[in-house]
C-alpha cells in the first residue's frame, strides 16, 4: 500500500513537468527503403511521445513494413517489425518544431518463401530527424520524420559493414498532443 501511495504521489509531482514539456500519441505511414531492395515497401507505425523535460523528449515507436512479390518459386513475403526507443532534442518555435536524436531497439524480420518461413530478431540502432507543424494551442499536429537504421545481422557483437543491414524510413502522420 505504501508503494502505491508513493507512486501516486510521484506521478502527481511529475505531472506539471510532463505537461510543460508536452507529449502525445502519433500515427504514421510512409515507406521503407534500402540499397539491397529493388522497391520501396509500405510502412505503418505508432508513437508515444513523452516530454521528459522541456529540452528532451522520449519517443517509443512501433513500425510494421511489409512486401509481397510473386516469382517462379511462388509467393515471397517480407515483414519487418521494429520496436524502438529514441531520445530527441526538440527546438520549439511558434508553429514548427524540428527535432533530432537517436535510439535503439529490436527488429523482427520475417521472410516467407514457398513453404519456408524464416524469423530473425536482431538489435539495431538509429538516427531520427523530423519536424512537427501545428498551432501550439491545438492538440492535433502534423509531422514528418526520417529514420536511418543500422541492424546487426551477424552473430558477433561488433557492427562491421558486411554484418549490418542499413535501411531508412520516411513517414508522415498526425500527433494528438496532451
Amino acid at each position: 500500500m505504501r508503494k502505491a501511495l508513493f507512486l501516486l504521489l510521484l506521478v502527481f509531482c511529475l505531472m506539471p513537468v510532463v505537461a510543460q514539456a508536452g507529449g502525445g500519441l502519433g500515427l504514421k505511414g510512409g515507406f521503407l527503403d534500402s540499397d539491397e531492395m529493388e522497391d520501396q515497401i509500405t510502412m505503418l507505425g505508432a508513437d508515444i511521445r513523452i516530454g521528459m523535460i522541456p529540452l528532451l523528449e522520449l519517443i517509443l515507436s512501433g513500425e510494421y513494413a511489409w512486401d509481397s512479390q510473386e516469382d517462379e518459386l511462388g509467393d515471397n513475403k517480407l515483414h519487418n517489425i521494429a520496436a524502438t526507443g529514441s531520445l530527441v532534442v526538440p527546438v520549439k518555435l511558434s508553429f514548427i518544431t524540428p527535432y533530432a536524436g537517436g535510439g535503439a531497439g529490436a527488429h523482427m524480420i520475417i521472410q516467407t518463401g514457398g513453404d519456408e518461413t524464416e524469423t530473425d530478431t536482431k538489435f539495431g540502432y538509429h538516427f531520427v530527424g523530423g519536424v512537427i507543424l501545428g498551432v501550439p494551442s491545438l492538440p492535433l499536429k502534423l509531422f514528418g520524420e526520417y529514420r536511418h537504421y543500422w541492424v546487426k545481422m551477424g552473430e558477433e557483437a561488433n557492427f562491421s559493414e558486411e554484418e549490418t543491414v542499413k535501411y531508412h524510413t520516411l513517414a508522415g502522420g498526425l500527433i494528438l498532443g496532451f
